[in-house]
């Protein structure tokens, strides 16, 4: 290789193939008992950290009885309560 060669630019073409995100259209109400993370954080409020409490709540006490369980989990109180309540049901 000539010397010259080494202080010439390489010259590289590439294409990254990046997936489009899926997303699911979320049907509101939704059950609190069988939500998926994607499900709450559709709800006005909820962020990723949140809807994994949420559901890491209902696999260590089973379902919910009543919405107002919902407060029992970390970071949701009576304000966020009343921003979610009407998009959200315990029945299917």
């Amino acid at each position: 290789v000539s010397p010259s060669a080494l202080t010439q630019p390489i010259e590289t073409t590439s294409t990254l193939e990046v997936p489009e995100e899926t997303t699911q259209a979320v049907q509101f109400p939704i059950s609190i008992n069988t939500a998926d993370k994607a499900d709450f954080m559709a709800l006005p409020g909820i962020g990723e950290v949140l809807a994994l409490r949420i559901i890491a709540y209902r696999e260590e006490h089973g379902s919910f009885t009543y919405l107002e369980e919902l407060m029992n989990v970390e970071g949701i109180g009576e304000g966020r309560m009343e921003e979610i309540m009407e998009y959200i049901t315990i029945g299917g």
